[in-house]
């Protein structure tokens, strides 16, 4: 299947001197999107040995997936690929007989041999030095990078934490000779608070939303989306009453069964995040931020995603900061039974609050009446599917249509 950039698929070798190929994609790298790269980077090696292990083989030899020609900082690069085997190895270690690194490069031959043995030291002195010169950010006890803007402060309600003294410091890595079971505190990295203080408040409700926003939009800026654009599937049609711009989404346009919907949701951060930096710029006359209409007219079973995908849309496109603060209301056209079902199972996901920004707009003559002033039919452009099926209601014949839509 496709191979997507952080994700890992195992083939066989053919006429190879080896049994099986692990293909990955490494990541292109710019500054802007420096933390989804170092997590998309640490997702390809962590990919690729977990297929190894999936499949209970035993070597794998592993070139600099980073190339050049993707513009990755070769140090920084080694960093995360040496501490993602290394940590890798703590839990896993029994599983295999080699992990061989293999370099085209002489600049890279130097780069590993200058941070191999700080973490894979071979006697104390190295364990010492390793101390000195490891990055602060090592990661967490996977190797996967650790974001301080997302890490959770904890009230101090329950009780202060206690401090660590010098004779208590954290070992990051240490020497093979000592005792270094994956389960030791020694190893066991703070992915979760540093510098917890009493008092400090709840910084971001949702972190998991918050890095696979970032991934996805770091995806939105690399990957070729054609496809999705030429379904229709979403885009931006002018702006209510009060400036803001509109993104329509057409339930209609999606072939659930015949389209990668990951991808689907890439786009749709892109679209998203253009509509937030365009917001920025808006004039004092207009307000900043942009509506959604989720448009579900003539749905059929071929165009209803799982229940899953409906959450995880939801997770990325509403549940990060950035989006709470400029989507301001979701308008969702001739709604029927299973939409309202999924959107009432989302309910012990969300605040009581996102409620009050949803709108069920069951007839289009609705759109702009008392209760959706703000957004008017004649400031939306619609697919002709919802005018057609919008005139099977006002002849009063489809209200089963409306319950079920098929």
């Amino acid at each position: 299947g496709m191979c997507q950039i952080g994700e890992a698929k195992i083939s066989r070798a053919g006429h190879l001197y080896a049994k099986h190929i692990i293909h990955t994609i490494g990541p292109k790298y710019t500054e802007e999107y420096r933390t989804a790269a170092e997590n998309a980077l640490h997702c390809c090696y962590k990919s690729c040995l977990g297929l190894l292990k999936e499949n209970k083989l035993r070597t794998i030899v592993f070139p600099c997936i980073y190339s050049k020609r993707k513009q990755y900082p070769r140090k920084d690069a080694a960093h995360i690929a040496i501490r993602t085997i290394r940590r890798f190895l703590e839990h896993h270690g029994s599983d295999l007989d080699a992990v061989v690194l293999y370099f085209e490069e002489s600049e890279d031959m130097a780069i590993y041999r200058e941070l191999l043995p700080l973490y894979c030291p071979r006697n104390k002195e190295e364990e010492l030095a390793a101390k000195r010169l490891l990055p602060q950010n090592v990661g967490n006890e996977e190797g996967e990078p650790i974001i301080e803007d997302r890490v959770i402060r904890i009230s101090g309600r329950i009780g202060k934490r206690k401090e660590k003294s010098e004779d208590n410091m954290e070992e990051p890595f240490k020497n093979e000779e000592g005792n270094n079971d994956g389960d030791n505190d020694d190893f066991a990295f703070e992915d979760t608070a540093k510098g917890v203080n009493e008092g400090d408040a709840l910084e971001e409700p949702n972190q998991q939303a918050v890095k696979m926003y970032e991934d996805y939009l770091w995806r939105s800026k690399t990957e070729y989306l054609k496809d999705i654009l030429a379904l229709n599937v979403a885009y931006i049609s002018g702006k209510d009453s009060l400036g803001r711009a509109i993104l329509v989404i057409v339930a209609a346009n999606l072939p659930v069964n015949h389209v990668n919907l990951d991808r689907v949701l890439v786009y749709l951060v892109r679209l998203c995040d253009s509509l937030i930096h365009s917001s920025n710029d808006e004039s004092e006359n207009e307000e900043h931020g942009y509506v959604i209409a989720y448009v579900n007219s003539g749905v059929t079973p071929e165009n209803m995603p799982e229940v899953s995908w409906m959450k995880k849309m939801h997770k990325i496109l509403f549940c990060t900061k950035k989006h709470r603060e400029h989507m301001k209301d979701l308008y969702v056209v001739h709604p029927n039974i299973w939409l309202k079902g999924i959107l009432f199972c989302l309910t012990p996901f969300v605040k009581a609050s996102f409620w009050d920004h949803v709108h069920y707009v069951e007839r289009l003559q609705d759109l702009g009446g008392a209760r959706l002033r703000t957004l008017k039919a004649d400031d939306i452009l619609l697919p002709n599917i919802t005018y057609k099926y919008d005139a099977t209601l006002s002849r009063g014949g489809g209200f089963w249509s409306n319950l079920f839509d098929f």
